[in-house]
């Protein structure tokens, strides 16, 4: 009679090395959610610039041409960081990344409200919004330069 190799229980889900294919859909998943980050930061980093450096006419032309043509993929990027964030939840720098756009998210709303209509100066609200255009730029630099080798470093 023929015996049947003994069962093993099943691991725990943190015990169970994960494959190299679930590894590697996982850094795609973070690439993607930093590039979307690196879209989001250029495309305020492009606003800021506009309404910052430029004045009359330059200032409304650049600025119409940038409202037609960056709100939809500007959306799209967001849901898409929000989505891929929430996929790759644990980990934790992207996470911290977007705890810090709902900051500057916040933040530019904030400074915004608080502006008075008449003859407001709006260095404050191009103060933010170049500053979370920059944040989010470098961020993306930096991963996609060191953090990602970083990573796959520790995954192998």
């Amino acid at each position: 009679m023929e015996q049947s190799p003994p069962t093993r229980t099943p691991q725990k889900a943190a015990e169970i090395p994960a494959s190299a294919a679930a590894k590697h859909d996982e850094l795609l998943r973070i690439n993607a959610a930093f590039a979307c980050y690196a879209f989001l930061g250029l495309s305020v980093t492009a606003f800021g610039i506009v309404g910052a450096f430029l004045k009359g006419q330059e200032q409304a032309g650049y600025g119409m041409l940038l409202f037609l043509t960056l709100p939809l993929p500007m959306l799209a990027a967001f849901v898409a960081t929000i989505v891929l964030t929430v996929k790759s939840r644990h980990y934790r720098p992207l996470l911290h990344l977007f705890l810090i756009n709902i900051l500057f998210i916040t933040a530019t709303v904030l400074v915004m409200w608080r502006q008075s209509p008449e003859g407001a100066s709006e260095t404050p609200v191009d103060a933010v919004i170049l500053s979370y255009g920059a944040f989010f730029t470098l961020t993306t630099v930096w991963w996609f330069t060191a953090g990602k080798r970083r990573v796959c470093k520790a995954q192998i």
